[in-house]
């Protein structure tokens, strides 16, 4: 049997916030690099701005080195941009922005993780202008041609044995994935106004984390595929992490409206990832 637990909210901001399971850095820092991007975005002038309607189109921040990590947003001309920061001498020096003049879904966010293996560098997915899930990066860059959910977001997980996985809600309600673990439809119907999120297991594979159409909290992949049976408040989504030795850590909003997190692994109670 699962047991939770709520969370106070003074323990929810003791990690950085991350999409795609990954976090790394205090929360010092992160408030340092947020104000650091503040000041590019002023620098770079209006058409660098996230898009107006921050309640549902949030940035995603990859960080694959200490003190290097990109930021992938869309900006307030409805297009993708990236914002990245290195190490080296001067941490947290931004080392370019970029408008990739790729169109996206009016209020959607993009999601970013970093590809170690093959061809390194950031692999980005997105829900396009077009309504389909699109991706960016050095594993390829266009439209997949599958259909999103009005309004979702999609998540990409790096995968232990090298490419990405993207896992979205489909526009037929369902739960898909996507990337080099092939195109699947998992069958699972989700809440309409929700966005799943994928972390990888170290052994290979990965899981998904969702809220299903009877808005309670659900996994599907590797490790498992079943209900959680905990009520999530409607619309929102949950963000999953892989732990040191695989498994999986969720963090959600239940219907209650109190941050929660699923164990097994008490030790996150304490430092939850939230996206």
């Amino acid at each position: 049997m699962l047991h939770l637990r709520p969370l106070k909210a003074t323990r929810a901001t003791t990690s950085a916030p991350t999409r795609g399971g990954r976090c790394a850095g205090s929360l010092s820092r992160w408030a340092r690099s947020a104000r650091l991007a503040a000041a590019v975005t002023a620098a770079a002038g209006a058409a660098v701005v996230a898009a107006p309607h921050a309640s549902a189109a949030a940035p995603a921040v990859c960080v694959p080195f200490p003190s290097t990590y990109e930021i992938a947003f869309q900006a307030n001309t409805g297009t993708l941009w990236t914002t990245s920061f290195g190490g080296g001498p001067t941490p947290g020096t931004t080392t370019g922005t970029t408008n990739t003049g790729l169109g996206m879904w009016p209020g959607t966010s993009p999601s970013v993780t970093y590809i170690r293996l093959g061809s390194p560098g950031h692999q980005i997915a997105f829900q396009g202008s077009n309504g389909n899930v699109w991706t960016a990066g050095p594993l390829g860059t266009g439209d997949l041609r599958l259909g999103m959910m009005p309004g979702t977001s999609p998540a990409i997980a790096a995968l232990s044995g090298g490419g990405y996985q993207i896992a979205f809600q489909a526009n037929t309600g369902h739960l898909w994935t996507v990337g080099s673990d092939g195109t699947t439809d998992l069958g699972v119907s989700m809440d309409p106004k929700s966005s799943p999120d994928i972390t990888p297991e170290p052994g290979g594979g990965y899981e998904v984390a969702y809220q299903d159409s009877t808005h309670s909290l659900a996994v599907a992949g590797t490790w498992s595929t079943a209900s959680l049976h905990m009520a999530m408040w409607n619309g929102t989504s949950p963000s999953v992490v892989t732990p040191d030795g695989g498994g999986y850590q969720i963090a959600f909003q239940a219907n209650t409206s109190a941050l929660w997190a699923a164990p097994p692994w008490q030790a996150c109670l304490r430092h939850p990832v939230v996206g």
